[in-house]
């Protein structure tokens, strides 16, 4: 018998390790994200959440990927600190690849000699700009992009749809050298479609290019169209201004970004909810290198959805032909509030409305009143604490002794506690108290 049970228990064990041993401890490796811009610019924010939403999705569980604080650089639109960071970040080893968003930084991180993956997006066009050879192929084998191949084409058609097209206005931020070839390009997609183009150029201090100056010397006679590159260098406030410019000037504007801008200012777009599916397209890119994949080998050509963006100020425009069937595709946004209209955020919206709603501030003084019947109902029971003290004046010639009148001792302190041990009308009336802040509460919940 004895020998039995031991043989059970070894058996046991046995069986007890061999679960252990398939079982391995649930280990999670980081993928370690560097983030690299030119600038803070809107587009760019929404894409890298959007981005990182997307990759957690397609990894495995025993994967996870974090933006790492040593490795975010924003160049603040100026191309010098630009380099700088490319630079540092050739330095920074705890990041296993860079997200590159915007102009200048895919150049200057190959020009510093970054030998880890990197994946360029938010650009305009990588296959211009040198960054693509003729191939379709990105020039580092350590690089992939994504190129939305004949964008500007799909978009100024989208627009001639809307209106007659005679003139194109046509601003564009370059991000090397590229920006006389762009424009050729732009030139030749007028010739075959029927239109002219028109372009300026305007810098800052810092040698960025300046949307608000090439504006101001962009010849704007007989313009039907101003086309604009993604407007790197402006905030949302500065893009809300250099729309409003524009439509003083009555000048429709297309812009190569999405709906966002729209909702900005913009007249028009055909890039739709752009974010969503340029994240997907750029996180299985990142998937398939930390499998193991080249990222010169993974594809680069993606436009994205396009779709219809028209912003509802052009509605009463008379030169567009916003037909039944173009507005059932297009979806129409509103545009942003006029200048000397007073613009909330949503906290600031609902403090204004409670504050001038007579019912919540009636309920909230009802609250008031509860809690302070709350309070005096439960002083009832609290422990009461007396505390008193004296001193006296002592001198050995006893000419200048003085002391209280209750006391002999030279210091003397007193200390009262008295405790309700129990009161059931003081209990009741605690009870009723919470009752009613409670119900007041809830009351000042519904109203709000």
């Amino acid at each position: 018998m004895r020998t039995l049970i031991i043989l059970i228990v070894a058996v046991s064990c046995a069986i007890s390790g061999a679960t252990v041993a398939a079982s391995p401890p649930h280990k999670v490796d980081t993928v370690r994200l560097g983030y690299f811009e030119g600038g803070d610019y809107p587009i760019h924010s929404q894409l890298r959440d959007e981005y990182l939403r997307q990759l957690r999705n397609l990894l495995p569980d025993t994967l996870e990927a974090v933006f790492v604080p040593e490795g975010y650089r924003s160049a603040k639109w100026d191309r010098n600190a630009c380099r700088g960071m490319a630079a540092e970040l050739v330095r920074v080893k705890s990041i296993d690849m860079v997200i590159a968003m915007g102009p200048w930084v895919v150049e200057d991180l190959l020009h510093a000699g970054f030998r880890r993956p990197i994946i360029g997006m938010e650009m305009f066009n990588p296959y211009l700009e040198g960054l693509v050879d003729s191939d379709g192929r990105p020039v580092a084998g350590n690089l992939t992009v994504q190129f939305k191949r004949d964008r500007p084409a799909a978009d100024i058609d989208a627009a001639r749809q809307l209106m007659p097209i005679n003139k194109v206005g046509f601003l564009y931020f370059p991000s090397g050298d590229e920006r006389d070839t762009v424009l050729s390009q732009m030139k030749f997609l007028g010739d075959k479609l029927g239109f002219d183009v028109v372009s300026a150029e305007g810098y800052n201090d810092k040698n960025t290019f300046a949307f608000f100056k090439a504006y101001a010397k962009l010849d704007k006679k007989d313009v039907d169209l101003i086309y604009v590159s993604p407007l790197w260098g402006l905030d949302l406030n500065m893009i809300r201004d250099f729309f409003y410019q524009a439509d003083r000037d009555q000048k429709v504007v297309m812009t190569w970004d999405g709906s966002f801008l729209v909702t900005r200012g913009a007249s028009l777009s055909n890039g739709g909810y752009s974010n969503v599916p340029d994240a997907i397209f750029n996180a299985q890119k990142t998937l398939a290198i930390i499998n193991g994949e080249l990222p010169a080998d993974l594809p680069v050509v993606y436009n994205g959805v396009s779709g219809l963006s028209i912003n509802e100020q052009l509605l009463d425009n008379p030169r567009l032909k916003l037909t039944q069937d173009v507005l059932a595709r297009a979806e129409v946004f509103p545009g942003p509030p006029p200048e000397n209209q007073t613009v909330y955020d949503l906290p600031s919206s609902v403090s204004r409305v409670i504050s001038l709603n007579p019912g919540y501030l009636a309920r909230e003084d009802l609250l008031r009143a509860a809690a302070a019947s709350a309070s005096v109902a439960g002083s009832a029971y609290y422990p009461q604490v007396d505390l008193s003290a004296s001193a006296t004046l002592y001198d050995k010639n006893d000419s200048h002794n003085w002391q209280d009148a209750f006391s002999d001792d030279r210091y003397r302190a007193t200390l009262q506690l008295r405790q309700t041990i129990l009161s059931m009308e003081t209990l009741r009336s605690m009870h009723t108290a919470d009752l009613e802040t409670n119900a007041a509460n809830v009351r000042l919940e519904q109203s709000r």
